[in-house]
């Protein structure tokens, strides 16, 4: 048998959270410790570039090369090449500094030659990537048991049959947060992308570890995805590392206010609140539940 933990609250309410739908789980067991319509359908937004970089991560090494695609160059803003510094077909980056750009500047263009690179098609428009690369997407979905999740775009730009859900993001998440690859670039605040013989400075756009946005910064956050369209609202995957303990906090469509800050303000409380709860043992592993005699 396996150990079985529940989580009760001492003296605490429950988190006031604008997003539609919200989850926080332990990062090592996957238990639930607080949820809001968990199986909602949702759309992801950028927060599906942490499947992308699983996929990455288990098909290339941190040194070999991509080769930048015209599916990429034709990617709005963000992009690398739109916000930062123009990309051109046939240039090439390592594979590290393409994850820099898929998560800490959260580059809608390198997605797109990420997929490109994977699929082995270098030379596909928009439409074939995406039915391409969605495949490998949705085969990592349903390796990972998700019952709720479809994947149509390796960006999360939005398309109304990309969705997924809070409870499947958090899966998606601690997967992607026990890869050391994934988990060391998300904490990074400022990162430098070498490519066709430039160093292009970028900025991570999870304001909960950026110490300068002194009224959202914790200490504790130790690394996260963003996301928005108009669509999915404002979406944040982030975990937390407090005396030892992580917990993965989700929060889905949260509103995109002046500042940008109440997707932030959801995390906050939801984590606090996850904190505050105390795990209480139900059974040990290996041992008996109850036994009878028929």
């Amino acid at each position: 048998s396996i150990g079985s933990t529940a989580f009760a609250a001492e003296n605490s309410q429950p988190p006031n959270i604008v997003g539609t739908a919200a989850v926080a789980i332990d990062a090592e067991t996957g238990e639930i410790i607080y949820a809001k319509n968990l199986d909602s359908k949702v759309y992801p937004a950028s927060t599906t570039k942490l499947i992308t970089a699983l996929i990455l991560t288990e098909s290339k090494k941190p040194g070999d090369l991509l080769t930048y695609t015209a599916s990429a160059k034709a990617q709005p803003s963000a992009s690398i090449n739109l916000d930062k510094k123009p990309l051109n077909v046939g240039q090439q980056m390592t594979v590290e500094n393409a994850m820099k750009g898929l998560l800490v500047f959260s580059a809608n263009d390198i997605a797109y030659m990420i997929a490109d690179n994977l699929i082995g098609k270098l030379d596909a428009n928009v439409s074939d990537t995406n039915k391409a690369f969605s495949v490998l997407m949705n085969k990592k979905s349903d390796s990972l048991g998700l019952k709720n999740t479809h994947s149509v775009t390796p960006n999360g730009l939005h398309d109304p049959d990309h969705y997924t859900t809070a409870y499947d993001m958090s899966v998606i998440a601690k997967t992607a947060f026990a890869n050391k690859t994934i988990l060391n670039t998300v904490k990074q605040k400022e990162a430098t992308i070498s490519t066709g013989g430039f160093n292009i400075p970028i900025e991570n756009r999870n304001k909960m570890i950026l110490e300068k946005e002194t009224d959202l910064y914790d200490k504790t956050c130790i690394g996260g995805k963003t996301g928005y369209t108009t669509q999915a609202g404002k979406c944040l995957v982030s975990i937390f590392n407090r005396d030892g303990r992580k917990i993965i906090g989700v929060v889905m469509n949260s509103a995109y206010d002046s500042q940008d800050t109440q997707v932030f303000k959801d995390m906050e409380s939801l984590i606090n609140y996850s904190y505050s709860i105390k795990s209480t043992k139900l059974y040990s592993s290996n041992g008996t539940y109850k036994s009878e005699n028929l």
